[in-house]
């Protein structure tokens, strides 16, 4: 065996190893758990400061937006909600 060939078969196993190595697993995937809901938050026990407007679906979480509209997350149907607070209107529904 010359020494390019002997080179060549090293470079042929050295790929079988690695290819070898790549995909060779037989374990099936488990599923990942369903990740907790937030928990719901009691009735107000007073009056709330400010102004307080109901949406469609059940809202999970806000997120302020420097223009004076927020996000809000809604659940059934699952989609986010674009409030415009300083006209106090729901705009664009993002599902």
């Amino acid at each position: 065996m010359t020494r390019g060939s002997a080179r060549a078969a090293l470079a042929v196993a050295v790929m079988a190893l690695v290819t070898g190595a790549c995909g060779g697993s037989s374990r099936v995937a488990v599923p990942l758990p369903r990740a907790p809901e937030p928990a719901a938050s009691p009735a107000a026990f007073c009056e709330l400061p400010g102004t307080v407007l109901a949406l469609d679906g059940a809202p999970e979480g806000i997120a302020g937006i420097r223009s004076g509209a927020v996000a809000v997350s809604v659940r059934k149907p699952d989609a986010v909600v674009l409030f415009d607070c300083q006209h106090l209107q729901t705009g664009e529904r993002c599902p």
